[in-house]
């Protein structure tokens, strides 16, 4: 978070005398965050999903990404592995199909908004990644599309795996196509691709303060 300490950029992970710094939060303390599709220079960042659909590729690309969620670090009394987990939802905004001129309606959310089902989140056994699943069932979020060869309404199912640089995340194409935890309408249905980076803020729950740049750091605390 900003704060005179010992790191001089806002992931910190650069060590040095700085303007920002690590902040412990207690274990099963619950912290509410926003994440948007925002830089740490504030420069948003264009977030695409693609898939193959008979034979035709689509491009879905958002503008604007904003998420919600509250979350907690928590211990496995067992491995010992410290993580992160919450629950949270996602909108997409300004969203248009790039590749076959269709439009896009989202369900919820309307003309070029999507808005993602109640999804959970956690880093457990997940390594330097975080992962994304819907709180109940298996649909993601779910859209239609319209004017174009392959309109009809198309639901994502499955999970989402990303890896987590200091305070973004950063997903590819390759990466989450290769990893095929994201479909189209089945678990064997057209698999998904996500690229885009999200940053990530925090506050105490209740606290009305400022967000804050928010990096999933464990650290041993007493």
């Amino acid at each position: 978070m900003e704060k005179a300490g010992g790191f001089t950029d806002a992931h910190c992970k650069s060590v040095g005398s700085g303007n920002f710094s690590h902040v412990a939060i207690p274990e099963n303390t619950p912290t509410e965050g926003i994440g948007t599709n925002e830089t740490t220079n504030g420069e948003r960042q264009v977030e695409r999903l693609k898939a193959t659909i008979a034979g035709s590729a689509i491009e879905l690309t958002a503008q604007i990404v904003e998420a919600q969620a509250v979350a907690q670090n928590k211990k496995d009394p067992v491995t010992g592995e410290h993580y992160s987990e919450g629950e949270g939802k996602s909108a997409f905004k300004e969203v248009t199909e790039t590749k076959l001129g269709c439009e896009v309606v989202g369900l919820p959310g309307g003309k070029g908004v999507i808005e993602t089902k109640a999804l959970t989140a956690t880093t457990k056994g997940q390594g330097d990644a975080g992962k994304l699943s819907p709180k109940e069932g298996t649909v993601f979020a779910e859209f239609e599309l319209k004017g174009c060869v392959v309109a009809a309404t198309y639901k994502v199912v499955g999970s989402l795996i990303c890896p987590s640089n200091g305070v973004t995340g950063a997903c590819t194409h390759a990466e989450t196509t290769a990893l095929k935890t994201l479909r189209l309408n089945s678990p064997a249905g057209p698999v998904v691709g996500v690229e885009g980076t999200g940053t990530a803020k925090g506050r105490a729950v209740g606290s009305g303060g400022a967000y804050t740049t928010l990096s999933v750091t464990t650290v041993e605390t007493p």
